[in-house]
């Protein structure tokens, strides 16, 4: 993205340097009244084209290209002139600094004295003054040469016994003492000149090149740290990111240095100060040229995606498809030719197609061209900046428009409930929603009505903990549905979502209850049905028996077990007291074979009367109580049937219960109670 925001600059820079140079060839000549015409042209033109005057705009254009001819023709002399000199080669050359002279010199010296296993000890002085060791050591102050460095440390010598100190590409002296490094920094395979070096680099920012006189390879030294077996390309490349020029210093390279400063002075002022006027004159056609240039390139572009609106249609008609903010739910894909600094900025949202279909009947074949857009940006000029359209044809059919009430079935939610809470129901269960369309999706829709269905993850645990700390909720938290989520999409009608405003879609509401266990504080009977299909001389005679879980209370079997109930309230557990049974079912006309219980209740619909009224003479939901009678009826009932047909029982430890029964002569008895 930067670099195409410099690109226009870069361009303008480069057409300012082009005109310039040719202006160099005209200026002070005759020449420039044709110039001069030129630019009043250009200016004409750029002015045509800003102020979008079409008719001018093409006669510049068609002007221009005749200009272009009667120009190389007029000036052709001058152009070649111009031309011929862009040939010229320019000057090449190669610097070789004093560093790399001496970087080359040492380098070489350094590897022959390895070849031959020649002990050699280097220290290249840094920052860091090494004189009270050069004063105590044999001076030489001598330029550097890579001979006079490998006859110091020929083995023949007096002066191969100690370290050379180079300093400012001079050697400075030679048969230097050098302090060892600590003992216990080092291996002990290291002799002592490998100390020796480690020990000068550790105490000042020196450079030490170590060559070993047994095995001839090369170690550096530097800050107290080695790196052994050095090849000469690595070693070049370490001493150059080490070392560099010191251009404070009094050499050849400050007046280098020196003459740079002065060539890039006289560079900026040969390219601004020197002939001033020609080039901001050159500056001024320059940006007159990329305007016009800019303002006259086009392209094509291939956009998918866009909106089609239909206006006009009908009373009493409709179109398939058709939404109710009267776009097309069906896009198109156009191609269009423009302004390219236009067409590369716009997208599908930017515009739309808008057909007639005004003294239209049944099917018809619509033409989107370039009368058809719309621009939906106030920086897009249908008119101005789009010069063509490759024409789109597509069927468009009328069809009868029909209005009907749809069935909306609200199912059951997905995802899992806030941790702590368990789903107890959604109502209500039916609503519906006023829709209009084509009569035959309208017929489609009714029949299969459509489907609302919420996500309890959707839901926080922290909602209804608010909710649940209310006066008005107790055993049940009601969780009223957002209106946000009271909306539906009808793809066939539109895609956008339409809002559910049935009466009842304000009592819409989601049931939860916390996940506890409420003890059950009345004694559950126990009874055995034997099936007539499983009826048999073995199983007549059977009856329940009692056992350690069993006894008979006033002639009744009960649980003697505390048995506890989840997915109900204490009021539910009220109102079925006494009228709620374990029934244990023969499932085998074998006795040996298994049984399956469950929990009956007797006369639910008795139960099912006792609980509204009980729940309706005591609301504290003030939404429930101010629903109408019937709705409120209808809720509450829907609630109890979800609680028999949700309560579950279960054992202290929170374990379902688990009954397992044996078969004893005549008696069925329950022998476990197992979670």
């Amino acid at each position: 993205m930067f670099f195409h925001a410099l690109i226009p600059f870069v361009e303008i820079v480069f057409i300012t340097v082009m005109i310039n140079y040719l202006f160099s060839f005209f200026w002070n000549t005759r020449s420039m009244d044709l110039i001069l015409g030129l630019i009043a042209f250009l200016l004409i033109f750029a002015i045509s084209s800003w102020l979008h005057f079409p008719v001018l705009s093409k006669l510049m254009v068609l002007i221009t290209n005749m200009a272009v001819i009667a120009i190389i023709v007029i000036f052709q002399p001058e152009l070649r002139v111009a031309l011929s000199k862009l040939s010229v080669k320019g000057k090449k050359f190669k610097a070789t600094t004093e560093f790399d002279k001496f970087l080359d010199s040492l380098a070489t010296s350094v590897y022959r004295l390895a070849d031959k296993k020649t002990g050699a000890l280097i220290v290249i002085e840094h920052e860091d003054s090494l004189q009270d060791i050069v004063k105590k050591s044999v001076v030489i102050d001598a330029n550097f040469s890579s001979e006079l460095l490998e006859t110091i440390f020929a083995k023949n010598t007096v002066l191969h016994d100690g370290a050379v100190i180079v300093s400012d590409y001079k050697i400075a002296a030679a048969a230097c003492i050098l302090p060892l490094a600590e003992s216990f920094l080092v291996q002990r395979s290291l002799g002592t000149r490998h100390r020796a070096g480690m020990g000068i680099s550790s105490i000042t920012d020196a450079f030490t090149i170590i060559v070993s006189e047994e095995t001839g390879k090369v170690s550096l030294a530097r800050e107290g740290l080695i790196t052994y077996n050095v090849k000469i390309d690595r070693f070049k490349s370490i001493l150059k990111t080490l070392f560099c020029p010191d251009i404070e210093k009094k050499s050849p390279k400050e007046m280098v240095f020196l003459d740079w400063l002065i060539e890039c002075k006289n560079w900026l002022k040969r390219i601004f100060a020197d002939n001033w006027f020609r080039k901001l004159i050159s500056l001024t056609l320059a940006l007159i040229i990329w305007f016009v240039l800019d303002q006259s390139l086009t392209m094509t572009k291939t956009i998918p995606s866009v909106a089609v609106r239909v206006i006009n249609v009908p009373e009493g008609q409709t179109i398939s498809g058709l939404q109710s903010n009267g776009l097309l739910n069906k896009k198109t894909t156009l191609t269009l030719t423009g302004r390219k600094s236009i067409l590369e900025e716009i997208n599908s949202s930017d515009f739309e197609a808008v057909v007639d279909a005004g003294s239209k009947s049944g099917e018809w074949i619509a033409t989107i061209s370039k009368n058809n857009l719309v621009s939906l940006n106030p920086e897009l000029n249908v008119a101005v900046h789009i010069n063509k359209i490759v024409e789109k044809n597509f069927v468009i059919k009328l069809v009868p428009l029909a209005k009907e009430k749809i069935p909306v079935y609200v199912t059951k939610p997905i995802g899992e409930p806030p941790k702590g809470y368990q789903f107890l129901d959604v109502w209500p269960y039916h609503l519906s929603l006023p829709v209009s369309g084509p009569e035959e999706v309208i017929k489609q829709l009714k029949s299969r009505g459509l489907k609302l269905t919420f996500n309890l993850s959707d839901i926080s645990a922290s909602q209804l903990e608010k909710l649940h700390d209310s006066p008005n909720h107790r055993n049940v938290i009601s969780f009223p549905v957002p209106s946000e989520w009271k909306s539906l999409v009808i793809p066939d009608l539109s895609d956008k979502p339409q809002k559910i405003d049935d009466a009842e879609s304000k009592y819409l509401r989601i049931d939860f209850m916390r996940v506890e266990m409420l003890p059950v504080k009345f004694a559950v009977p126990v009874s055995l049905y034997i099936p007539p299909d499983n009826v048999s001389a073995q199983t007549a005679s059977l009856a329940l028996g009692n056992s350690d879980v069993v006894e008979t209370k006033k002639g009744i079997k009960v649980i003697t077990q505390q048995l506890y109930a989840k997915g109900v309230s204490e009021t539910f557990l009220n109102v079925v007291k006494d009228m709620m049974e374990i029934c244990v079912i023969l499932n085998s006309a074998d006795k040996k074979g298994g049984f399956q219980w469950s929990v009956q209740f007797v006369n639910s619909k008795l139960l099912e009367d006792r609980y509204v009224n009980m729940m309706i003479t005591d609301i504290f939901d003030e939404e429930i109580r101010d629903m109408q009678p019937r709705f409120r009826e209808e809720y509450l009932r829907n609630r109890f049937r979800n609680y028999m047909n949700r309560m579950q029982l279960c054992t202290k430890d929170d374990k379902s219960l688990d009954l397992s029964f044996d078969v004893k002569g005549k008696e069925v008895l329950l022998t476990a109670l197992a979670p």
